[in-house]
């Protein structure tokens, strides 16, 4: 609110000379005291820092707007400070500590807007005396009570109590007093509704002061008990809402409620139906649906009809092992973007494929920790194998802790994924193919994609705990798929013996990022083809010339990273770190026939960490040079069969031309005495030698 109104101030400021502004980093040193400050000034905005003390009196007979922004400091307001402001309209005071309101303020009669906003609040019950107000704002501030004197505001038509998770106590009968209210706004703040039939006179608000209000047709409101909602309490009334009913944790409350839609967020106890109005704004107006648990909600989401629920787009389930199906092929979601399924351990599948062709602006699928789930969508439930013109639009899809599953899907025909830019698998360990039909299992070689499945804009890649997998591309792919591809992640996978294999390696010039953990079995990082071609002095192997960053952990049987001629060619790497792999032996391999000595040139590489290699002897283990123009850090800890720089450089310098494999000494730059490192800044060598003993050296590179 405040950042509207400062900017209507500096939008008029603009226009004339009236206002008083001063932004984050001005200075105000004393309080303009003049005649034609007094008669003329219409807007005060004050953002900075420092700011005097304010006086006991304000001439400013013209202030329509008074803006002022504090850093949580004490601002003690004069008694009589409001005294000539009679004409203001709009106050905004933000993230200051009132301990005490004014009598003075009572007498601007003419305020319409209020707004203590992020404020430490003591007694507010001089609000109540402005009358005229029809805007009312306390967003993120800390009071305990909303007193009694507020229901006086009967012009007011917006409430915001918004983050004031201190507030306890509404009075009784404020609310509905409140007759001209047309928006209340309370996320994550008041939640201590007092039921309906309590004996005795109430000591908080019930939601049934709502039923009082004819104008409202905005609410934002948390009840934890489902039981306590009067009848009739939610009708057509109301055009925006974000409702939240139900007992959520504290982080899981307001922070996924988009403020734009149209909210349903529901946890209803075992047995506990839906009461009409409810039932109403879910079918007819509810844009973001959350169900946690609720059985009597999600059967009235799968017995409705396909004119129903026309304005949803999230569609959000957690926490049901009684739920078989997600939707009926009755109900059709033509807006649903997005689609998250959590924690329902009954389902085997997802969807059919005709429901997943009815969700056609389908952006995001996420379904996690879903125990039966065996695949995402179903393909013969109804009879039919047909998976056309699925997910056209899908972007995101996201599948984790679903240790039964064991594809997405299974049939005999390609498979489009159109948009999708972002795939994350973790944790399904079962899975044996993304497309996978178990008539053709063999038991020998499984791989995660084939030319069954196309990714034409496919840009991430996360896979982890996909325990069965022996490949992730087979030799056969989509010929549009993968070409965008530029971070790849894989984690865990321990049946894995490659990952970039041939039929791959030729689609990844977009490829940025490379990562792979904990892959036990892991042999090859790069595969390639061995043709008579690969070793001829000039190649560099096309594919992967973008990959800057590079990250190695425990790959306990990788003997080497790069091939020869896949290290010429990653003339963009950055980044370079290998660690705990305990059968490393160099990070470039030898190609056997290569006649000529080979040169690695490195030119944008700034750092390389290489930690706990016992096996590692060199970089390359051959006469070869190497350039590193813009290396800053080296960082080699735990590698005891390595040297860091080669001492017989004139035999280095003998051999340079001459075609001979003679390697001098094991180490991991092998250079010409006249290549130095420039840029060079920081060296850490810890090695271990004789048992417990440990060389530690740091060298600084001023």
């Amino acid at each position: 609110m405040h950042d509207l109104l400062r900017d209507v101030a500096i939008s008029i400021a603009s226009k004339g000379h009236r206002a008083l502004l001063r932004a984050k980093g001005d200075d105000l040193k004393e309080w303009p005291n003049n005649k034609e400050f007094s008669e003329s000034c219409t807007m005060i905005s004050l953002s900075c820092k420092s700011i005097p003390r304010l006086p006991e009196v304000l001439k400013c007979q013209q202030l329509e707007l008074f803006h002022l922004k504090r850093d949580g400091d004490l601002l003690e307001i004069p008694g009589n400070f409001f005294e000539e402001m009679k004409e203001l309209k709009v106050m905004d005071l933000t993230k200051a500590r009132i301990s005490l309101l004014p009598p003075s303020l009572h007498l601007l009669e003419n305020l319409q807007t209020l707004c203590l906003e992020r404020c430490e609040l003591g007694d507010i019950t001089l609000v109540g005396q402005l009358s005229q107000l029809k805007i009312l704002s306390f967003i993120h501030s800390t009071f305990e009570k909303l007193p009694e004197e507020i229901g006086k505001l009967t012009r007011l038509r917006l409430l915001d109590l918004t983050g004031c998770w201190v507030l306890e106590v509404i009075s009784p009968n404020v609310i509905s007093r409140l007759t001209s209210l047309e928006d209340l706004r309370m996320n994550d703040s008041f939640t201590g509704w007092e039921p309906e039939g309590v004996s005795g006179e109430r000591s908080n608000a019930s939601l049934s002061e709502l039923k009082d209000l004819p104008h409202l047709a905005a609410l934002s409101i948390h009840v934890r008990d489902a039981g306590s909602i009067p009848a009739d309490l939610f009708t057509d009334k109301l055009k925006r809402y974000q409702i939240l009913i139900g007992s959520f944790s504290w982080k899981s409350k307001w922070n996924d409620v988009d403020e734009t839609l149209n909210t349903l967020k529901l946890k209803l106890p075992t047995g506990c139906e839906l009461d009409h109005g409810l039932e109403m704004l879910l079918k007819r107006s509810c844009e973001d649906l959350y169900l946690d648990g609720c059985e009597g909600a999600h059967n009235v989401v799968y017995h409705s009809g396909s004119e129903d629920f026309q304005q949803l787009k999230h569609l959000r389930i957690k926490s049901n092992a009684q739920f078989t199906h997600i939707i009926t092929e009755e109900v059709v979601l033509p807006n649903l973007t997005s689609l998250v399924v959590d924690h329902c351990t009954g389902l085997t599948s997802a969807l059919s494929s005709s429901m997943a062709r009815n969700l056609v602006q389908l952006q995001k699928l996420e379904i996690t920790n879903c125990a039966s789930m065996e695949e995402i969508v179903s393909t013969k439930e109804y009879g039919e194998e047909k998976t056309d013109g699925m997910f056209c639009k899908l972007q995101y899809l996201h599948l984790e802790y679903l240790p039964k599953l064991s594809r997405f899907c299974s049939a005999s025909c390609n498979v489009q994924f159109l948009s999708l830019e972002s795939l994350k698998l973790r944790k399904c360990g079962g899975m044996k193919g993304f497309v996978f039909d178990p008539k053709l299992e063999t038991e020998e070689v499984y791989f995660l994609f084939d030319n069954k499945v196309a990714f034409p804009k496919l840009e991430i890649l996360y896979i982890q705990t996909l325990s069965i997998l022996t490949t992730i591309w087979h030799n056969q792919l989509d010929p549009d798929s993968f070409y965008k591809l530029r971070n790849v992640e894989v984690i865990d996978c321990r049946c894995l013996i490659s990952i970039l294999t041939p039929s791959i390696f030729g689609r990844l010039n977009a490829l940025r990022s490379l990562s792979i953990f904990y892959c036990s079995r892991l042999e090859v990082v790069f595969e390639i083809e061995e043709t008579p071609d690969t070793y001829t002095t000039q190649l560099k192997m096309p594919g992967c010339e973008n990959l800057d960053f590079v990250s190695i952990l425990r790959c306990e049987k990788l003997k080497y990273i790069f091939p020869c001629s896949v290290a010429r060619g990653i003339q963009q790497l950055r980044d370079l770190r290998v660690c705990s792999c305990d059968g490393m032996e160099e990070i470039v391999s030898k190609e056997e026939g290569l006649e000529m000595m080979p040169k690695f040139v490195f030119p944008k590489a700034t750092n390389i960490e290489f930690s706990n290699l016992d096996q590692l002897k060199s970089f390359y283990p051959g006469m070869h040079a190497s350039e590193w123009p813009l290396l800053e850090k080296v960082t080699v800890k735990g590698c005891g069969k390595l040297d860091i720089f080669a001492t017989e450089i004139s035999s280095f310098e003998k051999h340079e031309f001459g075609g001979l494999y003679t390697p001098i000494k094991h180490s991991l730059f092998l250079i010409d005495k006249d290549v130095s490192f420039p840029n060079l800044e920081n060296m850490t060598l810890v090695r271990q030698r004789h048992g417990d003993m440990v060389q530690s050296i740091l060298i600084t590179v001023v």
